[in-house]
């Protein structure tokens, strides 16, 4: 995505400190379920501020408006965003569309467009998985054809993120001879359908794309088409790398609140974070939020530094933070109690986002089959 080059300017646990007070201080559930109740689920005003302390475009080169930093930083972002339960369009605007940019975008794309979303006056998305949510690019919905100087698309893209709300929509379609293309289009067209998609975590919207042959200058292609598909497994890797920070956040903040929540409640005189099953359960969930912290760390470092394990790194921390959250979550459920399943408190919220994070991208399964053909197959070959 970027090369680091400004590491030693940024510290990440002073960027921690400095995000965290800001959306201690700004967001939280509750600000999250008030977005809930609106349309869209998207925060105008949080989006704002964000963007306006440099958020937006921490990972975009200065020369484009941005602060010139690499994923790294970006990541530090993405696990607070997650901590949050934060209601913007920070992964499909900033990390998935500026991100395939970055990766393949002609220069005067770039230049159009970067510094628009590092300012975060322009709201994008990317539509990447085919039928089901599935990760094999001969799933896609949507079909290319090539008409010289224009190319036509029609057909379905779903769980699309944010998509009601993006002015641009990155989408990934076949062509027929088997070939991936990644195309640029504006979310306004009138032979472009988007309909909500509601799936059960109400944190966040996804929506279901639907193309009536659409036809769009060549010009709106992303890359080279012959790479098509490698950018998009690349984006993939992104976009695993995005749910996984959003996961070891999340994990972190269920962890802390449930360990506060046992050292107040009381039985038989004493707080229940004195017994010792509960010591043990706790332990356990601390040792999925460190492994996951870990996972997320060295997926971040090779994709910032384009390592060859990049694809390994990307899917092992996918599944192993995705699924270390679902079970912290989970956990922090039952040890609040009965009140654990009460829509007053905030536990069902991670455990609803941790589970939706299993899925998208792929599965846990795929991305250990993924894992797996990658350490199998030999250099260069993935």
């Amino acid at each position: 995505m970027i090369r680091r080059t400004r590491t030693a300017e940024l510290d990440p646990q002073e960027l921690r400190e400095a995000i965290r007070e800001v959306l201690d201080r700004e967001a939280g559930p509750e600000r999250t379920r008030q977005a809930m109740d609106q349309p869209t689920g998207h925060d105008a005003k949080l989006w704002e501020l964000l963007s306006g302390l440099g958020w937006t475009g921490l990972a975009i080169p200065e020369e484009l408006g941005g602060a010139g930093a690499t994923l790294v930083e970006l990541g530090v972002v993405m696990q607070e965003l997650g901590r949050g339960l934060v209601p913007c369009a920070f992964v499909p605007s900033v990390v998935l569309f500026g991100g395939a940019l970055l990766m393949a975008g002609r220069p005067d794309q770039r230049s159009r467009m970067l510094p628009r979303i590092a300012a975060g006056d322009l709201l994008a998305s990317a539509a990447l998985v085919g039928r089901a949510g599935r990760c094999e690019a001969g799933s896609l919905g949507l079909e290319i054809v090539d008409r010289g100087a224009e190319i036509s698309l029609r057909g379905t893209a779903e769980y699309v993120p944010d998509a009601d709300v993006a002015e641009l929509i990155l989408v990934a379609a076949r062509s027929r001879d088997g070939g991936v293309a990644l195309v640029i289009l504006d979310a306004g067209l009138e032979s472009l359908e988007i309909t909500p998609q509601p799936l059960f975590d109400p944190t966040r919207r996804f929506s279901r794309l639907e193309l009536r042959d659409v036809v769009v200058p060549r010009e709106a292609m992303l890359g080279d088409p012959s790479r098509g598909a490698k950018l998009r497994e690349k984006l993939i890797d992104l976009g695993a790398i995005a749910l996984a920070c959003d996961s070891a956040g999340g994990a972190g903040q269920v962890l802390e609140s449930t360990v506060a929540y046992t050292k107040q409640r009381q039985q038989f005189d004493r707080p229940v974070a004195s017994f010792q099953a509960l010591k043990h359960r706790c332990v356990d969930m601390m040792m999925r939020v460190e492994g996951s912290a870990v996972s997320v760390e060295r997926a971040l470092e090779a994709f910032a530094s384009e390592q060859d394990e990049t694809r390994i790194a990307a899917s092992e921390a996918k599944f192993f933070a995705a699924d270390g959250y679902a079970h912290v979550a989970r956990e922090g459920v039952q040890m609040h109690g009965g009140v654990g399943f009460t829509w007053e408190y905030d536990c069902h919220l991670y455990l609803k986002r941790a589970l939706l994070n299993q899925a998208l991208l792929g599965d846990s399964r795929w991305h250990r089959d993924r894992a797996a053909d990658a350490l199998l197959s030999p250099p260069g070959r993935s």
